[in-house]
């Protein structure tokens, strides 16, 4: 319906990435690291991240710069044909500007709306971080299931957080993996 959504969920869905480095957030996570084996003892860790989105300048001649979690800088090389649409896009905006200037509320609702639109059942599930596990599935699969191609593609730091992109593992190669 607008430039803004195509660029949103073109580069969620053909590079996998974080909703929160294609629109910015600030975000707060606590949770509980384990400490022992058994998993018995835990620590409360609280961490704060920001992520600044998508700006003019991050749009180059032949990538995007993306600012992805764990302070990462990432150069994502895109399909020329999808390139030259957000370096067309980003033109238009001012110095500093947003490529999408969007809420984490505004993008759920936008996906909701679009899986609605399109006749999806369940629409009402739908929720931005899906274009990534899409994303991580397809490639899952189109690589024969490769875990470290899978990591390398979704920006993963621990495998661990690769697995769930990689179906069908029988439990003696998931045991393998860790």
């Amino acid at each position: 319906k607008s430039p803004e959504h195509y660029v949103y969920f073109a580069l969620m869905g053909v590079r996998g990435l974080r909703t929160g480095s294609v629109h910015g957030m600030k975000n707060t996570v606590s949770w509980v690291r384990k400490t022992d084996k058994a998993g018995t003892k835990g620590e409360r860790v609280t961490r704060s991240y920001y992520l600044p989105g998508l700006r003019k300048e991050d749009v180059k001649e032949d990538h995007i710069v993306v600012h992805a979690k764990g302070g990462k800088v990432l150069r994502i090389y895109l399909a020329s044909a999808l390139l030259r649409d957000v370096q067309a896009f980003a033109r238009n905006l001012p110095a500093g500007g947003k490529l999408v200037e969007m809420t984490t509320q505004e993008a759920n609702d936008i996906c909701k709306e679009y899986a609605r639109e399109a006749g999806v059942p369940d629409w009402d599930r739908a929720h931005p971080h899906r274009w990534r596990h899409f994303f991580g599935t397809y490639w899952a699969r189109k690589t024969g299931r490769d875990i470290w191609k899978v990591k390398s593609l979704l920006g993963h730091s621990d495998i661990r957080s690769s697995v769930p992109y990689v179906e069908d593992l029988s439990p003696e190669e998931e045991t393998e993996l860790f």
